[in-house]
């Protein structure tokens, strides 16, 4: 009896509860459910979003105060005592910004301006490229000198070059330059026509003008970090020079100059 009972129970609910689903028509029409139905959107309470933005304009942060005032003038557009709070707060901390801003970049000019004091200062007109070489370094290729000037192009990034020059009573032919710091020896190798040469007055010229990347760059980095540095000039004959302290130190504000422009690290 107890059993016939149960069985008219289960019958009269699934007679109510309409046709019979599987588990797998069941699990199928949920997932079709989920996938028609229209999210709804939250709505964040006003008074809650303000109490946020008050909190990131507390912490100065610009950003996360105009993400509050957005998500406030999309959401509740009728909250218009709370747009207007959160919109003085982004106008206030916009101003503030602006005005550190402008302190950066004042600083940054007199900074670059500081570190250009020692540079003598080239214009090439129709290049539109202007050349910095520090005041010390030699000015005429009929003198012996080793440095680096840096150059910016308009609409260009700043770059350096490397110049080496011997003077003397004899001709060298050089088609190589070997340099030997403290730790270390490099090797410039050179390709016909690389060295220029000249002459008069019984002296002779030979100088090289080669662009300093991050494939040589270690060569100056090197120079900078050692106590004596020497130059030869090689070719079918040779000569050697060191560094002077006052060719090291033009090296050295040449590299603060060319920073200061904007130059990129050359350093691997």
């Amino acid at each position: 009896m107890k059993r016939l009972l149960i069985t008219a129970l289960v019958i009269l609910m699934l007679s109510a509860c309409g046709n019979i689903e599987t588990p797998a028509e069941a699990e199928k029409n949920l997932t079709k459910n989920k996938t028609t139905a229209t999210p709804t959107p939250v709505m964040e309470d006003p008074d809650l979003l303000l109490f946020q933005a008050r909190k990131h304009y507390e912490e100065n942060d610009l950003t996360k105060v105009n993400e509050v005032l957005a998500k406030l003038k999309s959401n509740t557009p009728e909250a218009k005592e709370q747009i207007a709070f959160v919109k003085e707060m982004s106008d206030e901390l916009t101003a503030i910004k602006k005005k550190e801003d402008a302190e950066k970049e004042k600083q940054r000019i007199a900074e670059v301006s500081a570190k250009l004091t020692n540079m003598r200062i080239k214009k090439d007109e129709v290049t539109e490229t202007a050349y910095y070489f520090d005041k010390t370094s030699v000015k005429y290729v009929n003198e012996n000198g080793f440095y680096i000037y840096a150059g910016i192009m308009k609409e260009y990034p700043p770059f350096l070059r490397l110049r080496i020059q011997y003077e003397g009573d004899n001709w060298l032919f050089i088609d190589k330059y070997i340099i030997k710091t403290d730790d270390d020896t490099f090797t410039i190798y050179t390709e016909f026509g690389d060295v220029n040469q000249d002459n008069g007055g019984a002296k002779v010229w030979e100088w090289l003008d080669i662009p300093i990347t991050s494939e040589n760059y270690e060569i100056i980095e090197s120079i900078l970090a050692s106590e004596k540095t020497i130059i030869r000039h090689q070719g079918q004959y040779y000569y050697d020079r060191t560094l002077t302290n006052k060719e090291k130190t033009a090296i050295k504000n040449v590299m603060e100059a060319y920073e200061a422009l904007g130059g990129a690290d050359l350093s691997n």
